[in-house]
């Protein structure tokens, strides 16, 4: 017949120009016949050492949105599921007019590819079988419009294969035709061995094969086909605000991986949340923020809220847009002693947890087309404070406190940031009562008492709270005024840095004379390459001319109070007129046991 006598005449020059997309719609004419192509068209086109199949190589890539090159740049993706299935075969096909070649897709697939009956579909003929299409990737476009549901009711017989660590996914011994590509399962990415958020999935496509290579004006029936998608990666940084006057963002805030602080300190830490961006999904409502849980687990040192509220936490974002908490999020007290590893024995943790309509707000900011860049970052931004309490460890380590994020996105897989850490340090103050003169021997302290205070504007005295009993006291925003000795001696943990403070002798053994002078301490903690070093400023910490001294491996101030005359303590007499001389020496330890490493130490 005619079509064969044309088929080895113009098959490289007609298919080649219609796989290409050069012919238009053509109106099909009364005795329309199609016939597929046989072995021998295809081995004309191919030439000698055909193999009669193709070998369909799909490779994954993520690349930035403005396009970055495939070959050079974009970075492979290992984990990705694609499904290949095929949905046509090469015709020859005669309108009555003139012979075309033309792939044809059986009704029952390509009526799940037709467009709405107002518009012009995809294919350029159809009989009671078939539709042909010349330039198949029209298809392309009404494939792109299919839902996840209808894609996956094409598939559903068809088992999927797995990319690589090269980002490839080999389909062999294909018989030619025309195949559909769909990436099924995003759920298990990774780069590098990575968890990686794809923020969208590639629209299905069809490839032929063999296909007309441009670069080689040559058939070739190996395929490589590309998948390139955008990813997008959601960060946590946890830091301690120092100074702020109140919760939440201050203009001008100091943020600090490590700080001092003091017993009965009320703390305020922020948690920075990148958010992913999909503003390139922003028209599609099913790619969206699925999950965003902040966990937080603090040392023992600190204690939490009793509640949540307003005053205690504050969340907001770079949209500007103020989450509520029991509307937006809400917060949950987790286990005690939940992650006790490194530090956190004994400790607490909670997680913030997003609602749907939180989750909503998130997702907003993600598709915000306004933010992104250094100068705008997409990011969540998580004020709440804590208290120092007794159980806080002085040197070592320091108090840790650390925060992950869980955030999962579109079909993407549950990813975990791992653990970010900042670190508190506290001081400690060691004092030693000593009696000399007579009745020294005999004197036990236990009437002694001290007070600490510090000035205000007007050189008033604040006295400061401390709680605890028998020599070991902590710091405190509630509690006692005075400090009782226990074998001439007590402990008080939590010192403040930074601020002038005064110890204060308001009682004393029976026979002895109280001290004249308050004496006055004054520590620093200076960080180099975040190692903490104590100081205390001598001229400032001193009695009378006894200056005190930084020793055991810079970690204890020591200064003494010695019984010369210019510091003798005057003396008291009884009803005869006996006089007792009696001093006093004060042996001050200002330990500043808080050697401090401070560093983060991210944990996966």
């Amino acid at each position: 017949m005619k079509m064969e006598r044309l088929k080895k005449h113009l098959s490289a020059i007609l298919t080649a120009a219609l796989l290409l997309g050069s012919f238009g719609i053509t109106v099909m004419a009364a005795g329309f016949e199609a016939a597929p192509v046989d072995d021998a068209y295809y081995e004309n086109l191919l030439g000698e050492g055909s193999k009669g199949t193709s070998v369909i190589t799909v490779t994954k890539k993520l690349s930035d949105v403005d396009g970055i090159n495939f070959e050079q740049g974009a970075k492979p993706v290992a984990g990705v599921k694609f499904a290949l299935l095929k949905v046509g075969d090469l015709y020859q096909v005669n309108d009555g007019t003139e012979v075309k070649m033309a792939y044809g897709i059986s009704k029952k697939l390509g009526e799940q590819f037709k467009s709405d009956e107002s518009s012009q579909d995809w294919w350029d003929y159809q009989d009671d079988t078939h539709y042909y299409v010349a330039d198949y990737t029209t298809i392309n476009t009404k494939m792109a419009q299919l839902t996840a549901d209808e894609v996956n009711q094409i598939l559903k017989n068809v088992e999927p294969l797995t990319t690589d660590v090269n980002g490839e996914v080999k389909f062999e011994n294909q018989p030619y035709g025309l195949y559909m590509v769909a990436e099924t399962d995003i759920s298990g990415a990774t780069v590098d061995n990575e968890p990686v958020v794809i923020t969208r999935k590639q629209y299905p496509y069809v490839v032929s094969a063999p296909f007309y290579d441009q670069a080689t004006q040559k058939w070739n029936e190996n395929i490589e086909a590309r998948a390139k998608n955008e990813s997008g990666t959601a960060a946590l940084e946890k830091k301690i605000v120092r100074d702020n006057t109140a919760l939440g963002y201050v203009a001008g805030e100091t943020l600090e991986d490590t700080d001092v602080t003091h017993g009965g300190d009320v703390v305020e830490f922020k948690l920075t949340a990148d958010i992913v961006d999909l503003t390139n999904s922003r028209e599609n409502p099913a790619v969206k923020v699925d999950r965003f849980d902040l966990t937080d687990n603090l040392s023992a040192g600190f204690t939490l809220p009793e509640t949540f509220d307003s005053n205690t936490m504050a969340i907001t974002d770079a949209s500007n847009q103020t989450y509520i908490i029991d509307t937006d999020y809400t917060v949950t007290a987790l286990e005690e002693d939940v992650y006790p590893e490194n530090g956190y024995e004994n400790g607490s943790a909670f997680t913030i947890q997003f609602t749907d309509t939180g989750l909503m707000k998130l997702t907003q900011c993600a598709k915000d087309p306004a933010l992104g860049g250094e100068q705008s970052p997409r990011q969540l931004y998580v004020y709440y404070t804590a208290t120092v309490n007794e159980q806080a460890v002085l040197g070592g380590d320091g108090n840790p406190n650390q925060a992950k994020l869980t955030y999962q996105v579109y079909e993407g897989q549950q990813i975990d940031t791992g653990w970010k850490e900042v670190t508190e340090f506290i001081f400690a103050l060691d004092v030693t009562k000593s009696f000399e003169g007579e009745g020294a021997a005999q004197a036990d302290g236990n009437q002694v008492r001290f007070k600490i205070y510090t000035l205000d504007s007007n050189n008033k005295k604040i006295y400061m709270n401390f709680t605890g009993a028998d020599g070991v006291y902590q710091w405190s925003s509630t509690g006692e005024e005075e400090i009782a000795l226990k074998d001439k001696h007590f402990r008080l943990t939590g010192v403040p840095t930074g601020v002038e403070l005064y110890l204060e002798e308001s009682a004393t053994d029976d026979g002895f004379t109280l001290l004249k002078d308050a004496i006055k301490l004054y520590l620093t903690a200076e960080a180099e390459e975040s190692v903490y070093t104590g100081k205390l400023d001598s001229d400032a910490s001193k009695v009378k001319d006894q200056k005190a001294v930084l020793d055991n491996g810079e970690t204890t101030v020591r200064f003494g109070i010695i019984n010369t005359a210019g510091f003798k303590l005057p003396a008291t007499g009884s009803m005869g007129g006996r006089f007792m001389t009696a001093a006093g020496i004060l042996i001050v330890t200002a330990g500043v046991m808080f050697f401090a490493r401070a560093r983060r130490k991210p944990k996966a």
